[in-house]
């Protein structure tokens, strides 16, 4: 399930319930507990079994994150978009 915050940021729901992502933060339900995660994200997706999820910048940068450890895995560099010349 996704749904949209105001300023832009999605939010999303890990596949078993447990998880929701959104803004710089991930929550977990059961507990009510909230884990920052750096980074100013604006499209998020889970992995099928809910251990990584993706987040997408403004600036094009995508970061693949683990839940277990709250760190990004990979980054990739953004890329300045071409101009219409």
């Amino acid at each position: 399930m996704m749904g949209r915050m105001a300023g832009g940021h999605d939010v999303c729901f890990s596949p078993d319930g447990l998880t929701l992502a959104g803004g710089n933060c991930l929550w977990d339900i059961a507990t009510g507990r909230v884990k920052k995660i750096p980074i100013d994200n604006r499209i998020l997706a889970f992995s099928p079994d809910g251990q990584t999820f993706a987040s997408g910048s403004l600036d094009g940068t995508v970061r693949l994150w683990r839940i277990s450890i709250s760190r990004s895995t990979y980054t990739n560099p953004s890329t300045p978009p071409k101009s219409a010349n």
